[in-house]
């Protein structure tokens, strides 16, 4: 058996490189078909991956062997995957409103939820209890695991959200994209700032990440190439202040943070 510390998935514009212990890479079109992949995660046993993009598929770790392909839109694309933490649970963001969904690996069975203009983030809460997805309309929703929607508040002035991200062991989350908003499980926001107000043009949040500490999480942006502003990452505090920020050595967007797990 492979142990998880030689393990690895990366993520490419056009494919997805699966790397086992002998190191060989597999291609998108290889794995299932080919197109654009943007999301992957590992299951809480390390038994499956999934990936997310123009397709979404569920993979056997050790061998890649095909275990699910979901169905999407063929006009929009599967942006995230996450893994429940103690089930075999997957939910998956998409960018139509029929896209987003919870799909059960062991049942190979698809629990649709209805948003009203699909989705382009997605999180389990610490507990596994509950589910928040960011849509495309500025919309928080939050779901039960049987898919019943528990909570839903919109932002009016926000062009749409990005990314959710729940804190390790509170029930209160962040949404980005326009702005960075902290809310609490009611979906009652408690504090909302705009990450970069200095700057010149539009700078987009692409992605968000807690420290398992819960003390502070992460953020990264697209920057905004006609102003010259280059794309940075911010730590900010659970209070939502901000002490640190790097900016990126070349024009490249962040489009995903993920902390470092506990190897096993």
């Amino acid at each position: 058996m492979i142990s998880r510390i030689h393990r690895k998935l990366s993520l490419g514009v056009a494919s997805v490189l699966a790397f086992s212990g002998c190191g060989q890479p597999i291609t998108a079109g290889e794995l299932g078909r080919p197109g654009i992949l943007w999301s992957v995660d590992w299951s809480a046993d390390g038994k499956l991956f999934a990936v997310g993009g123009e397709w979404v598929g569920v993979f056997e770790a050790e061998t890649c062997a095909k275990r699910s392909l979901l169905s999407l839109d063929g006009s929009t694309m599967g942006t995230k995957v996450r893994w429940h933490s103690h089930r075999s649970l997957l939910a998956v963001s998409g960018g139509s409103r029929e896209d987003t969904s919870i799909f059960n690996a062991a049942a190979d069975h698809k629990i649709p939820l209805k948003t009203k203009e699909g989705t382009r983030g997605i999180a389990w809460n610490s507990t596994g209890e509950l589910l928040a997805t960011a849509g495309n309309d500025g919309s928080l929703q939050i779901w039960s695991l049987d898919g019943t929607p528990t909570h839903t508040t919109r932002q009016e002035k926000a062009k749409g959200m990005t990314g959710v991200a729940w804190h390790p062991a509170e029930n209160k989350l962040i949404t980005i994209g326009e702005f960075i908003t902290l809310y609490d499980e009611s979906g009652r926001i408690l504090k909302q700032v705009r990450h970069r107000p200095d700057a010149k043009g539009f700078c987009l949040l692409l992605c968000v990440e807690w420290h398992p500490s819960g003390n502070y999480f992460v953020v990264g942006d697209y920057g905004n190439h006609d102003t010259g502003e280059l794309p940075i990452l911010q730590f900010w505090s659970a209070d939502l202040r901000l002490p640190k920020t790097i900016t990126s050595s070349n024009a490249a967007p962040f489009r995903n943070i993920r902390n470092r797990a506990t190897i096993t």
